[in-house]
């Protein structure tokens, strides 16, 4: 359910999300728990600037290219779902 609400909140889609992974990213003196999900949405985004500060359509295959505009975490997650 809170997945569903956060997606609801920050990106104003509503689709069923699947747990892949829950872990703890550590960087630099901070550490967060993060859970991944992935899940299907083929509509429109609307976008909660108050939540999100950048949200970029990308091509699975061009993931690698744009490596160095990720958080460490998207690149962990992403890493785990083998698309880096």
């Amino acid at each position: 359910q809170a997945t569903q609400r956060e997606m609801m909140e920050e990106i104003g889609i509503k689709t069923q999300a699947t747990h892949i992974k829950t872990f703890i990213v550590r960087i630099d003196r901070e550490s967060e728990m993060v859970a991944l999900f992935t899940g299907r949405y083929n509509g429109a985004f609307k976008i909660n600037s108050d939540e999100v500060s950048e949200m970029i359509k990308q091509p699975i295959k061009d993931l690698p290219a744009i490596k160095s505009r990720l958080t460490p975490t998207s690149i962990i997650g992403l890493e785990t779902l083998q698309l880096l």
